[in-house]
C-alpha cells in the first residue's frame, strides 16, 4: 500500500525542540498582547487580520509538535485556535459590509473590538476569500463557509477575453464556488486559463474534484490525491523547515469536500490526512492520543 509520509524537522535533542516549542509559545502569546495594545493605532481590521495570522501560527506549531509527540493538549490547542481563525474570518466579513450606521462587537482574546463597515476597495480580495475558504471547509465551518463564498462574485468567476481577474484565480474561485454550491456548468477551467500556470496555488486537486462532482469517478480521483499528496511530500522532504506545510490546505479542503460529499475515502496510507482531518471529527482524535 502507497504510503504518504510527513517528513518533520529532526533534531538530535529533542529536548532542543522542546525548548524551541515553548520559546515560540511565550512569544506567541506575547504578539497577541502586543496586537491588542496597538488596536487603538491600528484600526480593528488591521487587529483582527494580524490576530488571525497569529492564531494560525500558534495553531501550526501545536500541530508541529504534536506529530513530534502525539500530546493530547497540542492537538487540542491546534484545533481550537483553527476554529478561532474561522470565527475572526466569518468576523471580518460580515464587518467589513455593514453599513455606516452600524457596527459589529466581537470579542477575541478577552477583548471586546469593534467592526464597522469598509469601502469596498479595502474590502476582502479574491484571493483571500478563497484561500479562507479552504481553511473553513477543512474545518467544517458552515456559518464561515456561508458568509465567505456569498463575497464570491459574479465578476470574481467570470472567465473571458475581457475579464479584469487574474485567469488562475477566476479558476481557484470557480473551483471552490462550483465545490460548494454545486451550481456551474461542467467546464475544465484548467483549458480556459491561458495563465493558470503562473498563479500562486496548484490547482490540480480542486480540478479533480470538479472532474469527480461530474464523473462520480473514486479511482480517478484517489490516483489525483497521491500524485499531488506525493509532490507535496517530496518537496517538504527537500524543506522540513517548512512545517506549515504539515497542513496544505490547497490539497486538503477539496479531499475533504469528496470525503462528505461523495463518500472518498483514500485507499492508501497517507500522514496528511489522519481520520479526524478527514471526517472532521476533531475531539474524536484527542483521547486516543499517547499521554
Amino acid at each position: 500500500m502507497t504510503h504518504i509520509k510527513i517528513y518533520p524537522r529532526h533534531y538530535d535533542d529533542m529536548d532542543i525542540y522542546k525548548r524551541i516549542f515553548t520559546i515560540v509559545s511565550e512569544d506567541k502569546q506575547e504578539d497577541v498582547t502586543n496586537q491588542l495594545f496597538q488596536l487603538p493605532q491600528h484600526g480593528p481590521y488591521t487587529t483582527v487580520w494580524e490576530l488571525s495570522e497569529i492564531a494560525e501560527s500558534i495553531a501550526f506549531n501545536n500541530y508541529e509538535h504534536y506529530r513530534f509527540f502525539f500530546q493530547p493538549e497540542q492537538l487540542t490547542t491546534a484545533i481550537i485556535h483553527w476554529r478561532l481563525v474561522c470565527d475572526m474570518y466569518k468576523y471580518r466579513s460580515l464587518g467589513e459590509k455593514l453599513p455606516p450606521e452600524e457596527k459589529l462587537t466581537i470579542h477575541i482574546f478577552d477583548t471586546d473590538i469593534d467592526l464597522f463597515g469598509l469601502p469596498k476597495e479595502e474590502q476582502l480580495t479574491t484571493l483571500t476569500l478563497c484561500l479562507m475558504l479552504e481553511m473553513a471547509i477543512i474545518m467544517r465551518d458552515q456559518a464561515c463557509i456561508d458568509t465567505l463564498i456569498a463575497d464570491i462574485t459574479a465578476e470574481d468567476l467570470r472567465i473571458d477575453d475581457t475579464s479584469a481577474s487574474i485567469s488562475g484565480l477566476a479558476a481557484h474561485a470557480n473551483y471552490i464556488h462550483s465545490a460548494i454550491c454545486g451550481n456551474s456548468e461542467s467546464v475544465t477551467l484548467l483549458e480556459k486559463c491561458n495563465a493558470i500556470n503562473d498563479y500562486c496555488n496548484d490547482l490540480s486537486l480542486w480540478q479533480a474534484l470538479d472532474e469527480l462532482r461530474t464523473t462520480q469517478d473514486l479511482e480517478a480521483f484517489e490516483a489525483a490525491v497521491v500524485a499531488q499528496f506525493t509532490r507535496h511530500s517530496n518537496i517538504q522532504r527537500r524543506d522540513t523547515e517548512l512545517n506549515t506545510h504539515m497542513l496544505p490546505k490547497q490539497l486538503i479542503a477539496p479531499v475533504c469536500i469528496a470525503h462528505d460529499k461523495y463518500g472518498y475515502v483514500p485507499q492508501h496510507q497517507n500522514d496528511y490526512l489522519p481520520e479526524w482531518l478527514l471526517t472532521g471529527k476533531f475531539e474524536q482524535a484527542i483521547p486516543s492520543c499517547d499521554d
